[in-house]
């Protein structure tokens, strides 16, 4: 079946050609194939997103698209929706669940599907977002019994999502360069005495400013990572530690960054934090190749940081893979952690960091940015030298 028979006329709010839509598809259609597969149940809005365009900020309520193993789809979605959904995605065919005392949306998902596939045909489901939670997913199971054969295929569209395509690192690149304007805007205001809501502020709105999207998250951390800072410690103190991890998005693509910055006089320990914190980072960039698995990227890591003498300042992770995100986090799988054997390809993109936290000094440092993965040595997407910023 040709894939343009499944794909309608693009819709104006598209990020992306028709073309890349289709190749999407098509990778998703083989995998389907090589897994004995009629089709799949995807839920994540991130995983719409990619698949088709659909870009819906209603991600936290139940919706299901369907993909069959001919190309064909569905999208299954609630009434309030199906306005934007025809605004911004390819799919020709939806379906409304509409909100009642008693209904059962697995009900309603199950009769849309039933009319694609053959008899207890194999369907794989992806189970892995917070809708559908648990009772969905128990609730699914028994609506498809005697329909169809549920299987877990929750790894299918994140594999594909992994490599990003020429049309993708442009909004990632984009989206690093927000991310650096912002730091640098948030840096001028991290003084002693200045309200930390003000630095904040003023790194949300950078990222506004510079056409990014909003993204909640951990953009910033009390600087004594041993406890939570209490109510009143609002303000930068004279001689503090304030670490930043934030992402800025564009067009859904997430980039992070992480640094640490310090008020006062740098202490004999930061300065070699820091230095390890460094060389650490230097040596994950250098790892960053096609050939090498994310546990290869944390062995580096920890056999760096460890010859310095941080062992039991350090983290059991070093970083992980970003891209489109929908959710308030920017983290996505997998994960730079012991034994990992993934193996990384040209077109990842990652996220690379030191998080080094002693409680007995009380002293942290923190350096992270992300990368392109190349053939050769990995594209930084930030600009920012990896001098210790003191204010």
């Amino acid at each position: 079946m040709k894939m343009s028979t499944v794909l309608k006329k693009l819709p104006v709010a598209a990020h992306f050609g028709a073309g890349e839509y289709r190749e999407r598809i098509r990778r998703l259609v083989e995998q389907l194939e090589q897994r004995g597969l009629a089709g799949i149940l995807l839920f994540a809005q991130e995983t719409a997103y990619y698949v088709i365009g659909y870009d819906s900020p209603a991600y936290s309520d139940l919706q299901a698209l369907f993909i069959g193993a001919n190309g064909r789809m569905i999208l299954i979605t609630r009434s309030a929706d199906v306005r934007h959904t025809v605004a911004t995605s390819l799919v020709e065919e939806i379906t409304q669940w509409v909100d009642r005392l008693g209904l059962r949306p697995a009900q309603a998902i199950c009769a849309a599907v039933a009319d694609f596939i053959a008899p207890m045909s194999r369907i794989g489901v992806e189970y892995t977002n917070f809708m559908p939670n648990s009772q969905y997913g128990v609730l699914l199971q028994a609506a498809f019994a005697g329909v169809a054969s549920l299987v877990d295929a929750s790894d299918l569209v994140p594999a594909l999502q992994l490599q990003k395509s020429p049309a993708e690192l442009v909004y990632v690149r984009r989206a690093g360069a927000i991310a650096d304007a912002a730091f640098c805007r948030a840096v001028q205001e991290c003084r002693p005495g200045a309200p930390k809501a003000h630095v904040l502020a003023e790194l949300f709105g950078a990222v506004l400013r510079h056409g990014g999207e909003p993204v909640s998250g951990r953009f910033f951390c009390d600087g004594e990572l041993a406890r939570r800072a209490e109510p009143d410690e609002t303000f930068i103190g004279p001689s503090d530690q304030i670490n930043f991890e934030l992402a800025a998005c564009y067009r859904q693509y997430r980039v992070a960054l992480m640094r640490t910055v310090l008020t006062g006089t740098p202490s004999r320990e930061h300065l070699r934090m820091h230095a390890a914190a460094v060389e650490a980072l230097e040596a994950c960039r250098k790892t960053l190749r096609p050939g090498k698995t994310f546990g290869d990227l944390f062995d580096v890591h920890a056999g760096t940081i460890d010859r310095h003498g941080y062992e039991r300042a350090r983290l059991n992770a070093s970083g992980y893979s970003v891209g489109a995100e929908c959710r308030r986090s920017w983290t996505t799988w997998p994960n730079v952690c012991p034994g990992n054997p993934i193996e990384l390809t040209a077109g990842m993109v990652v996220f690379l960091h030191t998080l080094l936290r002693d409680r007995e000094t009380n002293t942290t440092m923190t350096i992270g940015e992300t990368y392109i993965v190349t053939d050769r040595l990995p594209e930084r997407l930030s600009e920012l030298d990896y001098s210790l910023i003191v204010q």
